[in-house]
């Protein structure tokens, strides 16, 4: 009940706008929800090239990358970029909510997802004191419910490094 009274209180202070079209009630409404371009065709997270079920390819795997990167947005569109930059930066995790929903929505098959186990990123303990949450693990237990997946835990972060957003490839391999 307190939750849901929050909740009402936050929406009437800060009430939720759809991030293209600017129409009140969601961060995304169903109609920009539905314009937006999905990746049809998973790749090797390392090599790039097309892989149907996200799987790093045998000759392109070490022990720092995934097994496997499922993508369904194109992080290149501007609404997905604006969506999460805000949600990071203005501390608002209910965006990653709505986006990781419409995401779900996406998925065409859960093919995708046989034998899976998510495993969230996690922050920097600086980082997730400053900002209150991780948007990761948002992610990551939505999903989970969803798709009646495991979460695994293993990641942990030992110590602050620099933000990968702000590197090109090459400083983003030597800062992990």
């Amino acid at each position: 009940m307190l939750r849901k009274l929050i909740e009402l209180s936050k929406d009437l202070v800060f009430p939720k706008q759809c991030f293209s079209c600017k129409a009140w009630g969601s961060f995304m409404c169903n109609k920009c929800s539905f314009q937006l371009q999905t990746i049809k065709h998973q790749r090797c997270i390392e090599c790039q090239k097309p892989n149907m079920l996200g799987l790093t390819h045998p000759k392109c795997k070490t022990k720092y990358l995934p097994e496997r990167l499922i993508t369904v947005f194109k992080y290149q569109q501007p609404i997905i970029q604006q969506m999460i930059n805000t949600a990071k930066l203005a501390m608002i995790p209910e965006i990653f909510t709505e986006l990781t929903i419409t995401a779900i929505t996406k998925i065409e098959t859960t093919d995708l997802l046989d034998n899976f186990a998510l495993c969230p990123i996690p922050l920097s303990i600086y980082k997730q004191r400053f900002r209150g949450f991780n948007q990761s693990l948002i992610i990551t237990k939505i999903i989970a419910q969803q798709f009646k997946l495991p979460i695994d835990n293993l990641l942990f972060k030992n110590n602050f490094m620099k933000q990968q957003k702000k590197l090109d490839k090459q400083a983003r391999q030597t800062n992990i």
